[in-house]
């Protein structure tokens, strides 16, 4: 008789998935809640004008693409994942923080937070998920898809 060696994988993902699971999908919920709402909350509070409500959005918008290929290189070289992680969800929070107190100088520094919020934080969680396993784990590409899903889920219930 043989007796055949084999790797024993946890079951399960790692305990710090579910935070980056989680983080990620509120994430999602927030940028897809506030997207569908930002032009009319500008029109009905603000009473902007619909040309300067979408003016607005769009170079929001614009700025949320633009903004992460600078805080990856931020948490790659200088800061760390983990660290851009923590700095860009903290100013996530604070900006739809600002957005809700009703105030217009306010608004422009929330939407400001935002974006530079966004910048540090949508690069990491994906580079921190790859991480968290090793390089022969067999769990990653699940890990991997139910990160998606999180993004899904998130996307979702924010609509």
């Amino acid at each position: 008789m043989t007796q055949h060696h084999q790797i024993a994988y946890p079951k399960g993902q790692p305990k710090a998935f579910y935070l980056l699971f989680s983080i990620e999908m509120w994430e999602r919920f927030g940028y897809y809640a506030m997207r569908a709402l930002l032009v009319l909350y500008m029109s009905n509070m603000f009473h902007f004008s619909d040309d300067k409500s979408y003016a607005i959005f769009g170079a929001f918008a614009a700025l949320l693409y633009v903004t992460p290929v600078f805080g990856g290189k931020i948490g790659d070289v200088l800061i760390g994942y983990r660290l851009a992680l923590i700095f860009g969800a903290v100013l996530l929070a604070a900006g739809y923080f600002l957005l809700g107190l009703h105030n217009n100088h306010l608004f422009y520094i929330g939407l400001g937070f935002i974006i530079v919020g966004n910048g540090y934080f949508k690069p990491s969680p994906a580079s921190l998920l790859g991480k968290l396993y090793g390089p022969d784990d067999r769990r990653i590409q699940s890990g991997y898809t139910l990160f998606y899903m999180s993004i899904n889920i998130g996307s979702f219930i924010g609509i």
